[in-house]
């Protein structure tokens, strides 16, 4: 069941006509209610979610997009909307939705479906045509002659517009964690299996494009994460003389247990299964029989004291 709750919402959105910038557009300010249905503080990642033919970049979240929510704590969330004036007319729809950071593929709310009709521009009423006529007289005599003045001068071209790639990789985040927070912000996301660090499996280390790179479009990002490294379980029944490449990723300690199986066979390892980070404790259990059995060394050895007692003939 869903940590958050966001129980009500505005089903239809009204737009108002603005020019922000010289550009026209077509607002509104849509506000939701957020509750923590749990008893204890969580922390929460909101994101206005586009349906069908809206567009991301319409949507804005007043304030932090990530916040922190006290037990049974109901927030006010905020969001901004930005259509440009010439969209084709149509109803757009979106969502908000709260999800739970420590596990947002899993543990996410939705409200119910925001809709924005955006009407067909209402014609002029009819009137005295030849006024508008002499206006557009003036402006192409106005505009003949600055174009003249301008007449050899190559028109400086406007500046590109780029998107800011998120930074993901300094920030000790899960590949899950870094996956949401890229197709928030409009770009695809692929998983590559790195070589082991030693951090936890699953951590991103790194990133194409950079952290914080300017790009022309919400393309793809490569993200590179920690594998960790898996318990060898496929060892047992092998002797711990012929397997030491394979240990050591781990922190290896080696308890002999005093029995009747062949000397120095591997039994089985403590954590038993799964996938670890590199460099993490791995205990390898070992048969060792008899009194002349590495009991004698006190039950935890080492490889090098392995092979210094085989040498000196102990079984």
């Amino acid at each position: 069941m869903p940590s958050f709750e966001i129980p009500d919402g505005p089903t239809t959105v009204p737009l108002m006509s603005q020019s922000v910038k010289g550009k026209a557009l077509r607002t509104a300010s849509v506000t939701f209610t957020v509750t923590n249905k749990t008893d204890q503080p969580l922390s929460c990642r909101l994101k206005a979610a586009p349906q069908a033919d809206a567009q991301a970049g319409w949507f804005e979240l007043q304030g932090e997009k990530e916040r922190p929510f006290a037990a049974a704590e109901t927030q006010k969330v905020t969001v901004n909307v930005a259509v440009p004036a010439d969209v084709t007319p149509s109803d757009f729809k979106f969502r908000l939705q709260a999800m739970n950071v420590n596990d947002p593929g899993n543990d996410y709310a939705e409200s119910a479906v925001a809709t924005l009709s955006v009407a067909a521009p209402t014609p002029p009423k009819p009137g005295k045509v030849w006024p508008y006529l002499l206006v557009a007289a003036v402006l192409v005599l106005i505009v003949g002659g600055v174009a003249a003045l301008l007449l050899g001068q190559k028109p400086t071209p406007p500046p590109p517009v780029t998107v800011q790639v998120p930074d993901v990789s300094s920030r000790s985040l899960t590949f899950a964690g870094a996956q949401a927070i890229l197709e928030e912000h409009g770009f695809t996301v692929t998983r590559i299996a790195g070589p082991a660090t030693g951090k936890p499996p699953e951590t991103v280390v790194s990133q194409d494009p950079a952290a914080n790179a300017k790009v022309a479009t919400a393309g793809e990002v490569k993200v590179t994460v920690d594998p960790g490294v898996p318990i060898p379980a496929d060892l047992r029944g092998r002797q711990i003389t012929d397997v030491g490449d394979r240990l050591a990723q781990f922190s290896t300690t080696i308890t002999a247990l005093g029995d009747n199986g062949s000397t120095g066979q591997i039994v089985g390892f403590d954590p038993p299964s799964g996938v670890v980070a590199k460099g993490s404790p791995l205990m390898v259990l070992i048969h060792s029989p008899g009194c002349r059995s590495f009991v004698c060394l006190e039950g935890r050895v080492s490889m090098e004291q392995i092979r210094a007692f085989q040498a000196a003939g102990g079984h």
